[in-house]
């Protein structure tokens, strides 16, 4: 019995839902990396949520540009790229050690995230 192909359709759906969890992952990761609190629970934020969340969300975000035929090179594919590596930055600057926990990680993480979320959402 042959193997039935994928519909492509469906393809491009499942990646859309795996990349939009992985984001979700990142962002609760991020956020849970920055806010005030016992900080190995930061730690453990930073490093087993929002560093797995941000790298499948790049994997997914580079596999969706080529299923859609989106350039790698347009505006908001490489604003979220800068945006998502400085809000990382901040997680793990601010995960790090104790006395880097504070208000300009969280302001960046926010920040960050909110403008990435504006330009995939509005694509200039």
């Amino acid at each position: 019995m042959l193997p039935v192909p994928m519909d492509p359709l469906l393809t491009l759906k499942l990646v859309r839902l795996a990349k939009l969890l992985a984001a979700f992952a990142f962002v609760a990761g991020s956020l849970g990396a920055v806010v005030p609190g016992d900080f190995e629970r930061q730690r453990l934020m930073a490093y087993r949520v929002a560093g797995p969340g941000f790298g499948l969300t790049w994997v997914f975000g580079i596999l969706l540009t080529f299923l859609t035929g989106t350039s790698l090179i347009s505006t908001f594919v490489l604003a979220g790229f800068g945006l998502s590596f400085v809000t990382l930055h901040a997680v793990l600057y601010s995960a790090g050690r104790p006395e880097r926990t504070g208000r300009w990680p969280l302001v960046t993480v926010v920040g960050c995230v909110t403008l990435t979320i504006t330009l995939m959402v509005f694509r200039p």
